[in-house]
């Protein structure tokens, strides 16, 4: 079998090499200490949103498969109650509990599913994206 054919290696490979070249230009000191909260921001408040948006924008309500949301939800939610129930109920183990359920879903996620999914994979994805942060910052 090639290894380099198979689907998860095609789909880390870009991460992978994306991480790499992040860690030689932060060595190099190609983008200084300076413009990464301006990088972050960029990322974060402008680019990751409109991505959202267009994506989540071409789909039709009533085509949206809600399965994987309701898959999804219980299981995190039940491993955020046993974290906060297991360290006892104060805020530091609502942080940590929340640490442990609240996922990547975005910076590797939207790449990773991506590339083996396509854009119906990117669909499901960012469907669970947009009410993640609202079930579990506001369950926790």
């Amino acid at each position: 079998m090639n290894l380099a054919a198979h689907p998860a290696v095609a789909s880390l490979t870009p991460v992978f090499l994306l991480m790499a070249i992040g860690f030689l230009a932060g060595r190099l000191q190609w983008i200084r200490d300076a413009s990464v909260k301006d990088l972050s921001n960029l990322v974060f408040l402008v680019l990751i949103p409109a991505l959202l948006f267009r994506t989540m924008s071409a789909v039709r309500f009533e085509e949206l498969d809600l399965r994987p949301v309701l898959a999804y939800f219980p299981a995190a939610l039940l491993l955020l109650a046993v974290s906060i129930a297991w360290r006892g109920f104060n805020r530091t183990s609502v942080v940590m509990g929340m640490a442990g359920v609240f996922s990547n879903m975005v910076m590797i996620g939207i790449t990773l599913v991506e590339l083996a999914y396509g854009k119906a994979g990117l669909v499901t994805l960012l469907t669970l994206v947009s009410v993640h942060a609202l079930i579990l910052l506001t369950t926790g």
